[in-house]
């Protein structure tokens, strides 16, 4: 029984660190003396290193199998979390967040590509399950982040993550033995199917949504503090209730997914996306209304992950997954650059809703592959 529940709990302290560290943007900001393109740098580094660490993970998964490689990301994941957690400079906190990286590509595909294969027949369901575990992280995290942060300091709860995911580690390790890989991966395959017009169109997809959600996720919080004037509790609250909604959005778009035409499930939610977002960061809103306007776009937005994977996950092993992250690593870095000359404002309320905009119109080029 414990050896069920030993991955998912890992992954939830998984998720809450992933979405919590654009909540201390502000005090990274004073205490490393940087700007926002330097703090952009941070999250793009580790999702470019994410991203290739992602190419090897597969080659891990066949010599170690699953469960081995799972562990091994997620060891290094919180070794990273723990070396930032002790950051005194800029420098030690760009090595630290590329050590979350190398973790964080090693482990992503081989999660979510164990649960798809387990489940073939109820892949969306399945894959908005996980994807709603991850948006419980999502919560949970930057509200103990923010909560911890105005009591202590900004590196005590990394440091509570870090300590709570190496121990999650090594028990699951100790339970579980190494074991040949379960699944057959054919590479000419997978090469040759890249080669489709449709997974290319899909892959773009991904890269797209990636790209806006990255914006998201990396500078929202900051926009709510900043622009917003919240106090970092309530931006958490706010913000935060974005990842609550994604919780049931992620589920009912993956059954929206098993039972309809999947192309325009995607578009829909897209659309929906694109609209909530330009309303979010243009609209005159205070804080409940701030906050209402994430529920929904949470709801919308997030599902894109499992959406896409449902149809990815048929055809191909993980491309939907290494688009995605570069388009969040892309983003963070290209936002960072745009804040400094267009300001937080003008650069959210053009790059997200685009981006979701472009992701839904391209979706309806998709076609399920047979």
């Amino acid at each position: 029984m414990l050896k069920d529940f030993l991955p998912f709990y890992n992954y939830l302290l998984f998720a809450m660190f992933a979405q919590s560290v654009s909540m201390v943007f502000p005090e990274l900001k004073t205490h490393f003396g940087v700007t926002e393109f330097e703090l952009g740098v941070l999250v793009a580094l580790q999702l470019f290193v994410s991203l290739l660490s992602s190419f090897v993970s597969v080659t891990f998964d066949e010599r170690f199998g699953r469960r081995a490689t799972s562990n091994l990301g997620l060891f290094l994941y919180f070794l990273g979390v723990l070396f930032f957690s002790f950051s005194k400079t800029y420098v030690i906190a760009l090595f630290s967040l590329a050590i979350v990286g190398l973790g964080q590509g090693i482990f992503v595909p081989t999660f979510y590509s164990s649960l798809g294969d387990a489940f073939p027949e109820r892949r969306g369901i399945v894959l908005g399950v996980a994807n709603s575990i991850f948006m419980v992280g999502g919560f949970l995290g930057p509200w103990m982040v923010a909560i911890i942060t105005a009591l202590y300091t900004w590196s005590t709860p990394f440091l509570l993550l870090a300590v709570g995911g190496l121990v999650g580690v090594s028990v699951d390790y100790s339970l579980s033995k190494p074991s040949l890989r379960d699944m057959t991966f054919n590479k000419t395959q997978s090469i040759n199917l890249i080669k489709s017009r449709s997974i290319r169109i899909l892959i773009t997809s991904s890269f797209i949504a990636g790209f806006g959600m990255g914006a998201f996720t990396t500078w929202t919080p900051t926009f709510l503090r900043t622009i917003r004037s919240l106090e970092i509790g309530v931006a958490a609250l706010a913000f935060g209730s974005a990842t609550v909604a994604a919780m049931v959005g992620c589920i009912v778009a993956g059954v929206l997914a098993d039972y309809f035409e999947q192309r325009l499930v995607v578009f829909c939610f897209g659309i929906a996306a694109g609209l909530l977002s330009t309303f979010l960061y243009t609209a005159p809103a205070d804080a409940f209304r701030l906050t209402f306007l994430s529920t929904f776009f949470g709801f919308f937005s997030y599902p894109y992950w499992n959406l896409l994977m449902t149809l990815a996950q048929a055809v191909v092993n993980g491309g939907d997954v290494t688009a995605a992250v570069a388009g969040g690593a892309l983003s963070s870095l290209v936002a960072g650059m745009l804040i400094s000359y267009l300001g937080l404002f003008l650069t959210l309320a053009c790059l997200v809703p685009f981006s979701f905009f472009l992701y839904s119109f391209l979706a309806l080029r998709l076609s399920k592959p047979g």
